[in-house]
């Protein structure tokens, strides 16, 4: 047993002030029930029985006593039994200072212990309201930028009003805003100036909070580079957002309209980041149905941007609510019952039209039983009809674009220059886009802008002809008066010029009088000389000024009507300038897809080469003159312009057109779809030269121009890119800003911090875009890069140094200077001549100051990357790399250990200086593009020796690793290494990427051999926590290189022994299964990043089926690569990861990459293949983790083909087209009722229902256009699928019901036959499984055949090709047989012609020798002991020693002896004449 004790006292406490006035005061008694003690130990404690108060003036150091009981009130007796709460005593002076007391009475009447314990000093007067002054505190302290005042004064009336929950462990457990509640029983009991009061005080508790409001970062320096999920962010800015609304609650409970509307500006700036996300939460519905049911009757907008926000924030909770099924919630949207929509001057509301517009957009509005919407369609299709919007709108979604077009052109000509005129064209293009009618979207471009063109244009200067004959023109009166009176004055002159000569004249004339006479005769020759010529000088004055005055009269009024005419047009041509630039992007991407088919199809143009290089060949034959006349008669079709060029033009009129007013949306619509048309690997500007010589960069270097201006606009503040709210992707803008002296405090006092900091203590000032996220400087700085390289590249050098310095000045940031400037260098050394004085040295003095800024480790990676963008051949041409040897130290010793722990040896190519002390040195093109590529003076160091390619390029990256550790730069370590693993990849050298990608993997989690040790394990178990310890560009490089490693680490290689080539990756399947897994938990920590996702795997890709352009806020995958890696490549590995973690039955871990691998498919490579490939992979992974209708949807998507990507339709809803090119629509199904049901799995299998699911996945089939669109891979991996699906679904049939089956055996529980049907029916299982081997039958039959046929093929390809190659080989054996014959014949023919003149000559010399002769020849005999004299003399015959003189042809004369024996010859050499007598 335990004994409670309670604390007792001699007399009593004092009591406690209840309120005070004047006069009185009331008192709560204390507590004299078991309270008090006898002051005598050990005994009794005495029970009062009867108390009373006592009161006197309060004075220094007396308490009230006994005596003390003369104001009303006081001395009174009461009972001590707790009956009586309050006491008041009144008859007090005003402002007078009182105390009071209580004594009690035990049942006789006696005092128990004495008076008790006084109060403090209590002035009689009325209470100050605390409440109200900590709120005026608050407010004082806000607008003065006391932020820490304000926030202690605001958090004590929030936490006296507010009851607050403590928040979860996991921010997902529970709704943000449900953990703050207003506290009813105060507010129920307290007056309105308090609850105003109150509600001022919440709104500055929440915006010190906002003010207030640091990222947390985890500890360690430098930070991880957005290490800190945003969802924290977003969580605590949803309960400041509680706050605001508590506040607008109390403000609306009191009837106070202007604070009400005040709060719901605020509130829309606290929301703004939320709503101006790529991706919006569903949490957000809440707020926003808050804040609009608040200002509901709260009358027309006191402000008009109240009105424009009250748009917003239906238009925003329409569209997040239509996306998560909230019907109801859109339903009270489309009503427009909110009186705040209009203002109270009744100015118009932009933000309205576009709203009601947006629910006519939507196929359902007619559902929605909306009124307005009503009315304004039926005003629309009125014949005084002036809202193309709302008259072509409705039309699309229901009877399509073409009948919108034709609502358009009929409403009238008056509607030509409407200001919405071009919008409803613009929503009408990109409707004919999705539905097929591409075709005909040139005809009705051209007709629509005709028409708007000629109703804005302006008539050009028409002025009325002269008159042909000049009328008589006369004197003004006042002209004609002033030359009469001169007349008469020069008459009058004559006269007395005349006497001034007679007195001149008079020889008796004094001085004086000729003195007189000659002052007369100057006088009246000045007459005369004024009025000679007056009458024609003011005939010609007076014809001058007619003529002038009529030609003003003829001209004037033409020219101010044309004046006025172009200032009424400016207008329309305004509103519809952002539409007419949305059109063109439109027409543009319909092109773009053109051009790319087109390539794809017949390849590029077939255009002879430049003349430069023709030149190098060898020279024709010149053409005679009939086929030179020929020539110039005909000459030759001009070559074809490229593809691309034509889509190019219109994307660079939509720049040019959006950027006139300022659009920033449309701008940046435009600009991206340019830029990806510039790097399209089918008809890009690398993959067809001739685009940027052809007009291509003409076109580039006006949108970039355009683009750069629209920077420098949004810099100085003249346009506006990131609106609070947008309303229809961006058509307009509202900003909600409500001034706030407070803000401007806080700034000043800031920037005196700042001031008094010494200048190398200061932080560098921000870009003045690093609040502002719309302006998305990273593409604009790539799109103007890619414009001032093909600039460059097609010899347009002065456009490309523009650009390159204008987006270096408009950005100024180190990072746009070195990106840009070395290209300004490079163009302007070419074109150095013409240039100032002085700019090339200053732009090199820019270049290289930009260079040098750069961070050491980001230098070093930049080297790395520059030197393995190229190839061997160019390495070889630039000059390679070198090691010199040096000793090596202690540095070297640590520097070393790093790169091997991080997986990098030294390079191999020179075995002697395999050892720590090499240095390795680049050439000094190092450094970007301040090199123009020529061959450079540049020597290597003396001692060093030259490096291979593949060397050079371990060596750089291992210099960036080693400087980025020494800098304590982690991402640039695994950066580095995640790019040379790619490096060494494409060399062939497998084994050594796998090792730097196992160290890339390594230097994220911080584990060594993270892959084949620890695992999965390694990481944090949360994703929130995995993404605070690695960073969000951590996890996604780390997941990259382990999808590598996953993918990749199956390959073998092997080679003969001693052979160099010996390269193999020995990473096991366990292995590569947990790689995939680390791969699948780091692509999963970002999807933490944002409310937007949700922090279950299972349900990342089963809500919306295709997200937004940016997966995750800050993340663009159409730029360049923030992993360093592109998009195609990251598109497979993470299909790669997807399919190995389904293969091996880990289908949860699987959804995240798959996720990711769809955005790429969808929204980077535009490829419904690989999109296809991907959905595959999901409905597998879904339905092995039992979500079998997600698992549906996707398998019934890719069967109809459903929301595919494509170039002119964005990621979603593509068209695939027959052989005709008519569009396939998706083939009809089941019965009419249940075409529309997916798989319900809340229903049973054998329901209705799931029957036609199943039906559709089992046999359902696929248009031969779409499946010739995925190829037959695709179309197998989709039959796998199907198949697996329904296994999936037929395994679990009886467990997957706890009411049906046992938990442990899977016995069915009830009866086998029962009527309650709670028993499973084994062939429902049965038959799913037969349907699911029919297909797999199927797919093996048909992929059996395919097999044949493809061997069939082959080998007819191979007979085929023996055949031919036999015939070949005939042909040549009968063309080498008839050649041998020929050159037989050849040979003896001329053997024999040969032959033939050699007799021929011999005859010849015969003849003339015989007509000669005759001559005595000596016959030469052998010595007698020759042996070989046998026979006749000479050793010869007879006849061959005969003389050839004799007449009896033995070789003598008749006449002479024959020889004597031993004789000497007559020629004793036949080779020399002798004379003979």
């Amino acid at each position: 047993t335990t004994t409670t004790t309670t604390k007792r006292w001699l007399v009593p406490r004092a009591p406690r002030v209840l309120t005070r006035t004047e006069v009185s005061v009331t008192l709560i008694p204390p507590e004299l029930q078991n309270s008090l003690r006898s002051p005598i130990r050990g005994r009794e404690h005495p029970e009062p029985a009867t108390f009373a108060v006592l009161a006197k003036v309060h004075t220094s150091g007396l308490a009230p006593g006994l005596h003390n009981v003369d104001l009303p009130g006081a001395g009174v007796r009461l009972p001590a039994d707790g009956s009586v709460t309050r006491v008041t005593v009144t008859g007090l002076t005003p402002n007078e200072c009182y105390t009071f007391s209580v004594v009690a009475y035990d049942g006789n009447g006696d005092v128990i212990g004495g008076p008790g314990l006084a109060t403090d000093g209590i002035v009689c007067m009325h209470p100050l309201p605390s409440t109200t002054l900590w709120s005026n505190l608050a407010v004082a302290a806000s607008r003065l930028g006391c932020l820490g005042v304000a926030k202690r004064a605001a958090g004590t009336v929030s936490r006296r009003f507010v009851n607050t929950r403590r928040p979860p462990r996991f921010y997902y457990e529970s709704h943000p805003m449900s953990l703050q509640r207003l506290r009813g029983d105060l507010v129920a009991g307290s007056t309105f100036p308090t609850m105003r009061a109150v509600a001022r005080s919440l709104l500055v508790a929440a915006e010190c909070a906002l003010a207030s409001r640091m990222p947390e970062r985890p500890a360690g320096d430098p930070p991880v580079p957005m290490s800190v999920p945003e969802v924290q962010d977003q969580v605590f800015r949803l309960r400041c957002a509680k706050k605001i609304l508590m506040a607008m609650e109390l403000a609306r409970y009191v009837d106070d309209v202007p604070l009400t509307q005040e709060i719901a500006l605020r509130l829309g700036n606290c929301l703004a980041p939320l709503l101006t996300s790529s991706r919006k939460s569903r949490l957000l519905v809440t707020a926003l149905a808050q804040c609009v049911s608040q200002l509901r009757d709260t009358g027309a907008a006191r402000h008009g941007a109240v009105a424009r926000l009250s748009a917003s924030l239906l238009f925003e909770l329409a569209s997040i609510a239509r996306d998560n099924g909230e019907r109801g919630v859109l339903s009270d949207v489309a009503t427009l019952a909110l009186d705040s929509l209009e203002d109270v001057d009744l100015a118009p509301n932009p933000e309205r039209k576009s709203l009601e517009q947006f629910l006519l957009s939507l196929p359902e509005w007619k559902d929605l039983a909306s009124d307005a919407l009503a009315e304004r369609v039926a005003a629309a299709e009125s014949e005084s009809a002036s809202d193309p919007c709302a008259a072509v709108l409705p039309k699309i979604s229901v009877d399509g674009a073409k009948a919108a077009f034709d609502a358009l052109e009929g409403i009238g000509e008056e509607i030509h220059s409407h200001e919405e005129y071009l919008r409803a064209f613009a929503r009408i293009a990109k409707a004919a886009v999705a539905q097929g009618l591409s075709p005909d979207l040139p005809a009705w471009t051209d007709s629509v802008l005709g028409k708007f063109k000629a109703a804005t244009a302006v008539a050009p200067l028409e002025f009325p002809a002269p008159p042909d004959e000049e009328p008589d023109i006369a004197l003004p009166e006042e002209e004609e008066t002033r030359v009469a009176a001169l007349e008469s004055a020069a008459e009058a002159a004559a006269e007395t010029l005349a006497a001034a000569e007679e007195t001149l004249a008079t020889e008796d004339a004094t001085d004086e009088d000729k003195a007189a006479a000659e002052e007369r005769k100057a006088a009246a020759e000045a007459a005369k000389a004024a009025a000679d010529g007056a009458r024609d000088g003011a005939m010609a004055e007076a014809v001058r000024r007619e003529k002038a005055a009529r030609t003003l009269t003829r001209k004037l009024p033409p020219m101010f009507a044309r004046r006025n005419a172009k200032l009424a047009a400016r207008p329309a041509i305004a509103s519809n300038s952002p539409w007419h630039a949305e059109v063109h992007t439109t027409l543009g991407l319909v092109k773009h897809e053109r051009a790319e088919d087109a390539v794809r199809a017949e390849g590029l143009p077939d255009v002879p080469e430049e003349a430069a290089t023709r030149e190098a060949a060898e020279p024709e034959p010149e053409p005679d003159a009939a086929d030179a006349a020929e020539a110039e008669a005909s000459p030759p079709p001009p070559p074809p312009p490229p593809p691309a060029l034509d889509a190019m033009r219109s994307f660079a009129r939509g720049v040019e057109l959006a950027s006139r007013v300022g659009a920033h949306g449309r701008l940046m619509n435009a600009a991206r779809a340019m830029h990806t048309l510039a790097r399209s690997p089918s008809c890009g500007l690398r993959a067809d030269p001739r685009l940027a010589k052809n007009g291509g960069a003409g076109l580039l270097a006006v949108a970039a121009a355009r683009l750069v201006e629209h920077l420098e606009k949004l810099r100085v503040g003249t346009v506006d890119e990131s609106p609070m709210v947008a309303v229809d992707g961006g058509a307009e803008s509202s900003r909600a800003p409500v001034d706030d002296e407070g803000d401007r405090l806080r700034e000043e006092r800031r920037a005196r911090i700042v001031e008094a900091q010494p200048p190398s203590e200061r932080d560098p000032p921000p870009s003045w875009f690093a609040d502002r996220p719309g302006v998305a400087p990273e593409f604009c700085l790539r799109f103007v890069v890619t414009a001032a390289e093909a600039c460059a590249a097609a010899g347009m050098n002065h456009g490309a140094i523009d650009l390159a310095v204008g987006i270096a000045e408009a950005l100024g940031t180190a990072d746009a200077a070195a990106a840009a400037m070395p290209i300004a260098v490079a163009a302007a050394r070419d074109v150095a001549d013409s240039l100032p004085d002085g700019m090339l040295e200053g732009l090199e003095k820019s270049a290289r100051a930009a260079l040098g800024a750069r961070a050491e480790p980001v230098a070093a990676l930049a080297d790395a990357r520059a030197l393995a963008s190229i190839d061997a051949a160019e390495y070889a041409r630039r000059g390679p790399a070198t090691r010199t040897l040096r000793r090596a130290g202690a540095e070297d010793l640590e520097r070393n250990f790093s790169l091997f722990w991080n997986g990098i040896d030294e390079p191999e190519s020179i075995a002697s200086t395999r050892y720590f002390g090499a240095e390795v040195t680049l050439p000094p093109w190092k450094s970007g593009l301040l090199e123009t590529g020529k061959p450079s003076t540049w020597k290597p160091p003396v001692g060093s020796a030259p490096l291979a390619h593949g060397d050079a390029v371990e060596a750089a990256y291992a210099r960036a690793v080693a400087t980025a550790r020494t800098g304590n730069d982690a991402g640039v370590v695994a950066q580095a290494l995640l790019e040379l693993g790619d490096f060494e990849a494409a060399s062939g050298h497998p084994r050594k990427a796998a090792s730097h990608w196992s160290a890339c993997v390594d230097q994220i989690t911080g584990c060594y051999r993270t892959v084949t040790t620890a695992g999965a394990s390694a990481l944090p178990g949360d994703p929130e926590a995995c993404l605070r310890r690695y960073g969000l560009w951590g996890c996604l490089r780390g997941a990259q290189a382990a999808a590598r490693l996953a993918s990749l680490g199956s390959v073998r290689r092997s080679s003969a022994v001693g052979s160099s080539a010996v390269d193999s990756v020995t990473l096991g399947n366990g292995h590569r299964i947990e790689a995939a897994r680390i791969s699948a938990a780091l692509f999963a920590a970002p999807f933490a990043s944002t409310l937007a996702h949700s922090p279950r795997a299972v349900e990342i890709v089963s809500g919306v089926r295709i997200p937004p352009a940016q997966l995750w806020d800050g993340v663009d995958a159409h730029g360049s690569d923030p992993f360093g890696f592109d998009a195609r490549t990251s598109c497979d590995f993470a299909t790669a990861v997807g399919e190995l973690l389904v293969a091996s039955g880990r289908s949860l871990e699987a959804l995240p990459p798959l996720a990711v691998a769809e955005h790429l498919a969808a929204h980077a490579l535009r490829d419904a293949r690989a999109c296809a490939r991907v959905r595959c992979a999901q409905a597998a992974a879904l339905a092995g983790v039992g979500r079998f209708d997600v698992g549906w949807e996707k398998i019934d998507g890719v069967l109809a083909g459903d929301s595919l990507p494509s170039t002119s339709t964005g990621p979603d809803g593509g068209v695939v087209r027959d052989e005709s090119g008519a569009v396939v629509t998706r083939n009809p199904w089941g019965t009419p009722e249940n075409r529309s049901r997916p798989f319900d799995v809340a229903a049973r299998v054998t329901s209705e229902a799931n029957k036609a699911a199943i039906e559709r996945i089992a046999v359902g089939e696929m248009p031969d256009a779409i499946a010739d669109a995925y190829g037959e891979e695709v179309c197998a991996e989709l039959s796998l699928v199907r198949a697996r699906w329904l296994v999936s679904l037929a395994t679990p049939l009886a467990v997957w019901r706890g009411d049906d089956a046992d938990a442990v055996t899977g016995e069915p529980i009830g009866s086998e036959g029962g009527s309650d049907g709670s028993s499973v029916d084994a062939d429902v299982r049965d038959d799913v499984l037969a349907r699911a081997e029919e297909i797999l039958t199927r797919l093996a039959e048909s992929t059996t055949k395919a097999v044949a046929e493809k061997a069939a093929a082959e080998q007819e390809r191979i007979e085929a090709r023996r055949a031919k190659a036999a015939e070949a080989r005939e042909a040549r054996e009968a063309a080498r047989a008839e050649k041998e014959a020929s050159e037989k014949a050849e040979r003896e023919a001329a053997e024999q012609a040969e032959k033939e003149a050699r007799e021929k000559a011999e005859r010849e010399e015969e003849e003339a020798y015989e007509a000669a002769g005759p001559y005595p020849i000596a016959v030469k005999k052998p010595p007698a002991d020759d042996p070989d004299a046998t026979g006749a003399p000479g050793g010869g015959s007879d006849a061959e020693n005969a003389d050839p003189n004799a007449a009896d042809g033995t070789g003598r004369d008749g006449n002479e002896p024959e020889d004597v024996e031993g004789s000497q010859p007559l020629h004793p050499d036949p080779d020399v004449d002798v004379d003979v007598d």
